[in-house]
């Protein structure tokens, strides 16, 4: 699954002096339990879904995005921002599927 979502920094840098942090755009890549991240063809990070959860996040807990999820891996809380309403909730659905099984397909 491939998919574009903006995610909040974790307020690092210069931008880490004002009260919120910054959000950027990425690509995200979900292959089994691996979510990788790009800044353009750059990976930005990669984050381990096992046993992770998902969920709709209220926009005012999000710099008031309009359709904010919170993907929780347990050590860090990672905000996202989809594009519409349709993206979030499926991003959220097969995110909590990969935190299951490693060996998942999904038809999206």
């Amino acid at each position: 699954m491939e998919v574009i979502l903006e995610k909040r920094g974790r307020g690092r840098g210069i931008s880490s002096l004002t009260a919120q942090r910054p959000w950027a755009t990425r690509l995200f890549k979900l292959d089994g339990q691996k979510l990788e991240y790009y800044d353009g063809t750059i990976l930005k990070g990669t984050i381990a879904t096992s046993g992770c959860t998902c969920v709709n996040l209220d926009p005012k807990d999000a710099d008031e995005k309009p359709f904010p999820l919170l993907l929780n891996t347990g050590k860090e809380k990672i905000f996202l921002n989809a594009s519409s309403e349709e993206v979030r909730s499926k991003c959220i659905e097969v995110f909590n599927f990969s935190a299951d099984t490693a060996n998942w397909a999904f038809e999206y």
